[in-house]
C-alpha cells in the first residue's frame, strides 16, 4: 500500500541497536540526535497533516468516529490549542 514508508517506521532504531552503534560513535549519535529533531517535522501533532484535512471533511458530511484522532484526541486537541495561541501571539504560524 505504502510507495514511501511512513517517517516514524524509517526512523525506529530499537535500544540495543542505538547503543551498539552510537556507544562507539559520538558523531554518528550527535547526528542522529539531529535527524531526530527534523523528524518532528514531519510528525508532531501541531501542524496540520493530511489526516486533519480528510477527518473535517468526513466530520462536514456528517460522520464521526473515536478512530477521527485528530479531532477527539484530548491530548492531541490541548497540543493544537496551545500552537495556535502561540502561533498568534509570536505572529507566526505555518
Amino acid at each position: 500500500m505504502w510507495r514511501l514508508k511512513p517517517i516514524v517506521c524509517e526512523m525506529f532504531l530499537c535500544e540495543h541497536a542505538k547503543k551498539e552503534v552510537f556507544s562507539e560513535n559520538r558523531q554518528l549519535k550527535h547526528k542522529w540526535e539531529e535527524l531526530k529533531q527534523r523528524e518532528k517535522l514531519y510528525t508532531w501533532p501541531d501542524r496540520r497533516v493530511v489526516f486533519d484535512t480528510l477527518e473535517s471533511y468526513f466530520i462536514e458530511e456528517g460522520y464521526s468516529s473515536p478512530l477521527m484522532y485528530l479531532h477527539n484526541s484530548p491530548s492531541l486537541l490541548r497540543v493544537k490549542r496551545r500552537a495556535l495561541s502561540c502561533a498568534a501571539s509570536c505572529g507566526g504560524g505555518d
